[in-house]
């Protein structure tokens, strides 16, 4: 068998492949034997064609099998011997078969890059101390007796305040016709049936100055707002302009705050307040603890990206600027920038997402060497706690859970990839000079 390599660009290669007639013919037979026992040939009852028919019928596909069959038991061998990495094929070229059984056919293949691995034990970093104060911890334990608040109409009827909830329906107008003639992908700013608005929110957001027309509202009150949208508004079709919103005031409601009875702290697990306090700022100390490990898991992954400038394969590149994208991209729509505001910084973004993802891509081969060097694996274990996580946070049942995921290889073994990527961090950083800042 003859091979030859080619360059074809960053971390690829094409091999040809030339095989002689010795490495072909008993394939090229057998195949050629299952085609004539169960192809139909027009004029022959099925198993009864001669092989020259059946061999001038179905050449191509013959050929094509044949291309396939000794692909799968020579590749193995063929990277092995060349010494490369596959990450993945990426085109395998239509095979010619010569009148005397020689076979010739390319082969695109993906490799990883061969690295010199940064030094990674005994690296210096600072841990930040973690401190938590008294305020953050009342902050907390306030936080919780307001989960306890009951919600309910004011005595009266009177008028709501800057503390109340307000339940409206709304209807917006700009030059007397209806505003979601105008922003018809926009309509929560158009109108609203059941819209809630808390009246001690920030009156700056989607609906400037909306919430303040709201104070001093009667329940089943009819009353006209305007709304002066600023130049700058993030949805364009409304900006600079002055919208008139008719709003039916449906329920004025307030908050009661409940006291929190012996009750509520046997609900809570804790037998008093100073001890519902003490877990509180156990819990928050080791939210600050996880979020500082974190921390220096990145500073970890600067480091290990001082000196990185090695190619990484198209496919890897290809997934993290996948990743990238969804977590940018989706981030960004979820904080209120419009879709009409991305397209217009696409160059911008398109350029930070293929930054990151390129850093993102390197580190995983770094961490992947590292975990090879130091023999890290993933434990069932791991992978069974990692899965009852997701269950707890997708509400959804661990084994129905596992099930979903045994149906998606390519999900399992992005979970596995996590779990690697995360072990290999705690090695390195239970490894590394810690100096407390």
């Amino acid at each position: 068998m003859k091979v030859v390599l080619e360059d074809a660009g960053p971390c690829q290669r094409i091999i040809h492949l030339k095989m002689d007639s010795a490495m072909v013919l008993s394939d090229y037979e057998s195949i050629l034997a299952e085609y004539q026992k169960y192809a139909t040939v027009p004029g022959f009852r099925p198993g009864k064609a001669p092989l020259h028919v059946i061999e001038k019928h179905f050449s191509s596909e013959i050929v094509e099998d044949l291309r396939d069959k000794l692909l799968r038991k020579h590749l193995g061998e063929i990277l092995q011997e060349k010494n490369i990495k596959p990450v993945s094929i990426v085109n395998v070229s239509n095979a010619t078969l010569s009148e005397k059984k020689e076979l010739s056919f390319s082969v695109t293949v993906e490799f990883m890059p061969e690295f010199e691995l940064p030094r990674y034990t005994r690296l210096s970093l600072k841990r930040r101390k973690v401190v938590v104060d008294d305020a953050e911890v009342d902050n907390a334990v306030q936080r919780i007796i307001k989960e306890l608040t009951t919600i309910c109409k004011p005595a009266g009827g009177r008028p709501a305040t800057k503390n109340d909830m307000v339940l409206v329906e709304y209807e917006g107008r700009y030059e007397g016709k209806p505003l979601v003639e105008l922003v018809p992908e926009f309509t929560e700013i158009a109108q609203g049936r059941n819209a809630v608005f808390f009246l001690s929110k920030d009156d700056s957001g989607v609906l400037p100055g909306f919430v303040n027309g709201l104070i001093g509202a009667r329940e089943g009150e009819t009353r006209e707002i305007e709304v002066d949208f600023p130049a700058d508004h993030r949805i364009k079709a409304v900006a600079g302009k002055k919208v008139m919103y008719t709003v039916k005031i449906k329920s004025v409601l307030e908050t009661e705050v409940v006291p929190l009875t012996e009750e509520h702290l046997q609900k809570l697990g804790v037998r008093s307040v100073e001890e519902l306090k003490q877990r509180v700022r156990t819990e928050i100390i080791s939210a600050k603890q996880n979020e500082e490990r974190q921390r220096l898991k990145n500073e970890i992954g600067k480091l290990l990206l001082e000196e990185a400038t090695f190619d990484v394969p198209p496919a890897i590149l290809r997934l993290e600027r996948e990743k990238v994208a969804r977590n940018v991209v989706g981030g960004l729509l979820r904080s209120g920038v419009s879709m009409e505001v991305l397209e217009s910084k696409s160059q911008e973004l398109r350029e930070a997402i293929e930054k990151s993802a390129l850093a993102n891509a390197r580190l995983l081969l770094i961490l992947l060497r590292i975990a090879q060097e130091e023999k890290i694996e993933v434990a069932e274990n791991e992978i069974k706690a990692h899965i009852e996580k997701l269950s707890i946070e997708y509400r959804m049942d661990p084994d129905r859970m596992k099930d979903f995921l045994n149906e998606h290889d390519e999900m399992m073994e992005e979970i596995k990839l996590d779990i690697l990527v995360d072990k290999t961090l705690n090695y390195i950083l239970d490894h590394a000079k810690i100096r407390e800042e």
